[in-house]
């Protein structure tokens, strides 16, 4: 059955578009990769010296970065416990040299591995279509592209929380033990990535109390301990071996207090809870505006798809709980997957009442139509204005916003 359903797929005429989809996000970040300034003092600089470091000294040489970050008194460059990131980039490097350019092809790497998981379970649980234009409007995301051509972790992180995103739909739709168990792994090595992951765990035990009690559906104990203790049992566990408990502990003090004593979490990574909204809107403002109608438009119909409940509550909760931490529109870029999502959503719901005879067409006009917009809203911010960290003061700099 699974066999007779990838072959289907990978027969598809609309596969077939997202492998030219694929390749046309390649070259355009490849070509582009010969422009970019690395900044060897930013956070690109640590993960490489991150990665030759633990590359020449093996395991051992953790504790040396957990000791050198603790005894900081600024903390300004990325902290160890991004064990995942750390060895993934260590064999990558070791693979292909060690150098800027090498993370900045990891990244590369990961984003295409991120649109072809997001078109593969989208294509599972919508249709071709839907998963079709979804992976356009991903694959144009000003803020991917941006963060696809540098020596930074997030698109890799972007890449763990699809998975993890679209792995807890799996699992509570269709359960395994074997499902089960690639979730907890997939979930522990996201969590191993990025600390922050760990603020899916109550995104997923809220989805899964709401499935219980609203939806009257099937939840049994074993899912709240995959979203929750498994993975922290192994996360910890692997943070006591590499770290030890004093500075795990320690390193995870400074990490809750660094948005009041980082310098620049201080001078950049302030502001209201709206400063997100903000961000996106700089970078991808009709994204954000169907993003938003199709919320309240969802709420005010009486259709209901589980699913696209589970996609809300993913984008709420994530807004709100990144907001306690210092705030950064790359540090949230996961609300890309639900956004874009949403966007086509609303667009087709909109479309098959407005035009049914056309909607195709007029569909497709569409999201090329917007990745047009967001394709040169990356070229203007990434490329030419050539930002680094997409803050909001460098956003409302290149947009004219402020003078300096």
């Amino acid at each position: 059955m699974e066999r007779r359903l990838i072959s289907e797929f990978l027969s598809d005429k609309r596969t077939f578009l997202f492998l030219v989809l694929l390749f046309v996000s390649f070259t355009l970040i490849q070509m582009s990769l010969k422009d970019v300034d690395f900044v060897i003092l930013a956070d690109e600089g640590f993960y490489l010296k991150y990665g030759t470091y633990i590359g020449e000294h093996g395991f051992s040489g953790f504790k040396k970065l957990f000791e050198l970050y603790t005894q900081d008194q600024d903390n300004l460059y990325p902290n160890p416990l991004r064990i995942g990131f750390i060895l993934l980039s260590v064999f990558w490097l070791k693979a292909f040299g060690y150098s800027f350019l090498g993370l900045a092809h990891l990244s590369l790497f990961s984003f295409l591995v991120f649109l072809c998981v997001s078109f593969y379970f989208a294509s599972k649980y919508f249709d071709k279509d839907t998963a079709l234009c979804y992976a356009v409007l991903l694959a144009f995301s000003p803020l991917a592209l941006g963060l696809a051509r540098r020596a930074l972790l997030e698109s890799t992180v972007q890449l763990f929380v699809a998975i993890c995103f679209w792995l807890f739909w799996s699992l509570i739709h269709s359960r395994s033990s074997l499902k089960t168990a690639v979730f907890i792994l997939v979930f522990s090595l996201a969590i191993l990535m990025k600390e922050t992951v760990f603020l899916l765990s109550p995104i997923f035990v809220v989805f899964l109390l709401m499935y219980k009690f609203l939806f009257k559906r099937e939840v049994r104990l074993m899912d709240f301990l995959s979203v929750s203790i498994f993975p922290f049992l192994i996360v910890g566990m692997v943070y006591l071996s590499v770290g030890g408990l004093t500075h795990t502990l320690q390193t995870i003090r400074i990490i809750l207090h660094s948005p009041k004593t980082n310098p620049h979490a201080i001078a950049f990574g302030q502001g209201p809870w709206f400063r997100y909204i903000i961000d996106f809107m700089l970078l991808s403002p009709w994204v954000v505006l169907c993003s938003i109608g199709f919320i309240f438009s969802y709420f005010l119909s009486e259709r209901r798809h589980d699913l696209e409940v589970f996609a809300i509550v993913f984008a709420v909760l994530s807004y709100f709980l990144f907001n306690f931490f210092t705030k950064n529109v790359r540090y949230v870029m996961m609300l890309d997957i639900p956004m874009r999502l949403f966007t086509v959503l609303l667009l087709k719901e909109i479309i098959s009442r407005s035009v049914p005879r056309h909607a195709t067409l007029v569909l497709t006009l569409l999201i090329l139509g917007l990745a047009l917009l967001d394709y040169m809203n990356f070229y203007t911010l990434f490329l030419e204005q050539g930002i680094y960290d997409p803050i909001s003061h460098a956003l409302l700099k290149s947009k004219r916003f402020i003078p300096f």
